[in-house]
């Protein structure tokens, strides 16, 4: 090779080494690549994390809100072993055992009882895109209904899909994509309802009569967050979601719930859709499914939709769907919730998490209030701290604390790992109290 160089890749030792390594050949998400604020991580272990100098962070926001059974597992790690030893990957079209295990899994252990078959998928946009030609195909219509301020994904089609603006600037819109407001848009109407119900009678009278102009016949599927995560953790009332239901049953509409981020126990049940006493015709998924541990996620189609796809092809075609490493990856992370009764400690240590963020809103005047459920918690801050420069400042204060956590919109999201210990609750609070007794400083300037 005249001319061209070959080099050895040199592995890094400090922060500053691994960081720049990153910035000269990688490129990073949602940022100018001069401005990132990056972590470099070397170890982790349980709801922490090292850097390379040996600094020691709590991982308040399980990283992507998705390292539900936290970090190091060794039952994880000897699965994936162990199916890379058997055969590492195998074409869709084949099979092996852990894929069929994975689904069974999923089905009898996770999904609302409605629920059949499962597609896998490698992720959370990816499982979205497929629920939407999935949709399409099995209606013989085109457009989707998700509601704004929602977050579906960053490819083409869950870009349209997502209803964020800050999310999907640059995003040509594609046919058929329509966004409708729900109460995943509460900061925009605060103030304008008295209880729950009044906001869902609102909100589903808007969105039929959104239904009926664009044409209900037209309308494959409304997609929707029960309880949305960074951009606000906002919790749906039920009758609003019993709402939707019924209107998608009136006008033969499928109702699609997006999980990626609630699914496998965040929200104290295995599915967020649980708390509401209503069957979805599609759950799509990913993150929880394997703690992250590896990449993967599906969508879960109900009793009906699974025969029709019986006799019609799965409109889908993609390499990595059922990757055997990352469905027994799945298989073993599913068994230790189950085992170790992780969705129930989620559920208690989400109770008490809940309790004191409550005591820090009641004394903290930079604090407007709390959001969440189980141990996805956020807290709203008054609204001079909803501008970029004052969250900067208090993800950095978070950060420096040894704690970094994640946020949007003026919300401060509180979401670690389900093996998180009461005694570490108390620190969370602790620390966070510290941060907002600073940030209360600010209100009269």
């Amino acid at each position: 090779m005249e001319g061209k160089k070959i080099f050895n890749t040199k592995l890094c030792a400090t922060n500053e080494e691994v960081k720049k390594h990153a910035l000269d050949y990688s490129m990073f998400t949602w940022s100018p690549q001069k401005h990132i604020k990056t972590i470099a991580v070397q170890t982790a272990d349980g709801c922490y994390y090292w850097d390379y100098q040996g600094k020691k962070y709590f991982d308040l926001c399980s990283q992507l809100t998705c390292v539900n059974i936290g970090h190091g597992n060794q039952k994880v790690h000897a699965a994936i072993q162990r199916q890379m030893e058997n055969v590492s990957f195998v074409k869709p079209k084949f099979t092996t055992d852990v894929r069929g295990a994975a689904a069974e899994m999923i089905i009898r252990n996770f999904a609302p009882a409605n629920m059949r078959k499962v597609l896998f998928s490698l992720g959370g946009a990816e499982s979205n895109e497929y629920a939407v030609r999935m949709a399409q195909t099995a209606t013989g219509r085109q457009k989707i209904f998700s509601q704004y301020n929602s977050y579906h994904g960053s490819t083409y089609g869950a870009a349209n899909l997502t209803g964020e603006a800050g999310r999907n600037v640059g995003v040509y819109p594609a046919a058929g994509y329509v966004h409708f407001f729900g109460p995943a848009c509460k900061d925009q109407f605060q103030g304008f309802f008295r209880n729950d119900e009044e906001e869902s009678a609102f909100f589903l009278k808007m969105l039929e009569e959104q239904l009926i102009c664009e044409g209900p016949q037209t309308v494959a599927a409304i997609f929707l967050e029960v309880i949305t995560g960074g951009n606000g953790a906002i919790v749906s009332p039920k009758s609003y979601v019993q709402g939707v239901r019924a209107l998608c049953d009136k006008y033969g509409i499928l109702m699609v719930i997006d999980e990626v981020l609630t699914g496998f126990g965040r929200t104290g049940k295995p599915f967020a859709i649980q708390h509401y006493d209503v069957e979805p015709d599609m759950i799509t998924f990913a993150k929880g499914v394997t703690s992250a541990y590896l990449p993967l996620g599906g969508v879960i189609l109900s009793e009906s939709l699974s025969a029709y796809y019986d006799e019609v092809g799965v409109p889908i075609g993609c390499t990595y769907n059922s990757h055997p490493m990352s469905c027994a990856a799945a298989l073993a992370n599913m068994e230790i919730l189950l085992e170790d009764d992780l969705i129930q400690k989620c559920k208690e240590r989400g109770e008490l998490l809940e309790q004191g963020l409550e005591k820090l809103v009641q004394e903290h005047t930079c604090l407007k209030e709390r959001r969440g459920i189980a141990l996805l918690q956020g807290v709203k801050m008054q609204d001079q701290f909803c501008t970029r420069k004052m969250l900067t400042k208090i993800f950095k204060l978070f950060a420096e604390s040894g704690y970094p956590t994640n946020g949007n919109q003026g919300l401060i999201l509180f979401a670690p790992p389900f093996i998180v210990t009461e005694k570490e609750i108390e620190g969370i609070l602790a620390v966070a109290d510290q941060i907002f007794t600073k940030m209360d400083e600010y209100i009269d300037e």
